[in-house]
């Protein structure tokens, strides 16, 4: 087996691609919460609104409530089934899949991080039970890879089997 031969900045190279990961893992999980936080607001709101206007209205307000929950829910479904069906799940498990060399399609890739980053905020304001964590290991792995083809000079480097994982 040969041995790689590294270049003269390579640790300088690598500290820069955890930075610029760093950044836009922070950006979309800032986007992910802000999104959430107004979903959650325009529901809560709305429905409190439905109660305050007439106290008798329980059943419209327990209504509307529901089929919003069950609204976004089914969007977030349909996203990922029919758009990006490499985010179902945690992404978790294809993560230790694939750092164990197993390539699994279409689990990697700019519509399979936009449809877990809108999927996951759509499920929990829904008020399904899951977390954001687990998603967004998955989310920061695609932007890692991601990062790695972004045209900056000496990132060449990265762009081969061993370094990706």
């Amino acid at each position: 087996m040969q041995e790689r031969k590294y270049r003269k900045n390579e640790n300088l190279a690598d500290w820069f691609a955890y930075f610029v990961l760093a950044i836009l893992v922070a950006f979309v999980a800032s986007l992910m919460v802000e999104l959430e936080e107004t979903l959650t607001d325009v529901k809560k709101t709305t429905t409190n609104n439905i109660i305050d206007h007439n106290s008798s209205n329980l059943a419209k307000a327990w209504s509307f409530f529901t089929f919003f929950s069950v609204a976004l829910a089914l969007i977030a479904a349909l996203m990922t089934v029919y758009i990006g069906p490499g985010a179902y799940g945690s992404g978790v498990a294809e993560l230790i899949g694939y750092l164990n060399g197993v390539n699994y399609p279409n689990v990697f890739g700019g519509r399979t991080t936009a449809v877990k980053s809108l999927g996951v905020v759509l499920a929990v304001v829904a008020g399904l039970c899951i977390g954001k964590e687990g998603p967004l290991a998955h989310i920061g792995a695609n932007l890692a890879l991601m990062t790695l083809y972004l045209p900056i000079p000496g990132f060449d480097i990265f762009r081969n089997d061993v370094s990706k994982r």
